[in-house]
């Protein structure tokens, strides 16, 4: 198993691990449907939506699900495309500081693949809330959901790809 097998194999595994096994995100990943990263080559890939881009009405209208899977996610997968490819030419040409300006890229585009293949499976179409056991943690552990909320949406604010602040912020309301 070479260098770049190995960490393919091991963000998979780790995520599943962390993730537990009866999330969406890992159920997925055993039968590699959406949340497939890599074709057999080793290109990244955005394979399609396992639902219709109007599912999430009200919540997300289509045009703006079209918007962020199409240009946003596909941007990542073809940004970290082209990051391989400078990172191979950089080792072709012995240039190492090249190789380390495109690594730096390539970790951005591809945690962008990776919290996108999350994204998508974990919406539904209906609100919910936080009940029960998780409830109850939340409350011991930030004093309340809003403040929980809060807290999540400041730090949010300084993170590289912060539409994730934006999105938690639509829940907010």
């Amino acid at each position: 198993m070479n260098r770049m097998h190995f960490l393919k194999a091991g963000s998979l595994a780790g995520a599943a691990t962390f993730l537990g096994t009866n999330t969406a995100f890992a159920k997925n990943l055993a039968d590699n449907s959406i949340d497939k990263l890599v074709d057999a080559n080793g290109n990244y890939i955005q394979p399609a939506l396992s639902y219709s881009e109007s599912f999430l009405e009200p919540y997300m209208d289509a045009e703006t699900m079209h918007l962020h899977y199409t240009f946003h996610h596909g941007g990542a997968v073809k940004g970290a495309n082209k990051d391989l490819q400078m990172i191979k030419k950089g080792l072709d040409d012995n240039n190492l500081e090249t190789v380390d300006f495109w690594t730096k890229k390539l970790s951005y585009h591809f945690s962008s693949h990776i919290l996108h293949s999350i994204f998508w499976t974990n919406l539904i179409n209906k609100k919910t809330e936080p009940s029960g056991d998780l409830l109850k943690r939340i409350e011991k552990n930030f004093g309340s959901k809003e403040r929980l909320k809060s807290l999540i949406s400041e730090t949010f604010k300084n993170v590289d790809g912060n539409g994730w602040h934006r999105g938690l912020s639509t829940l907010q309301r």
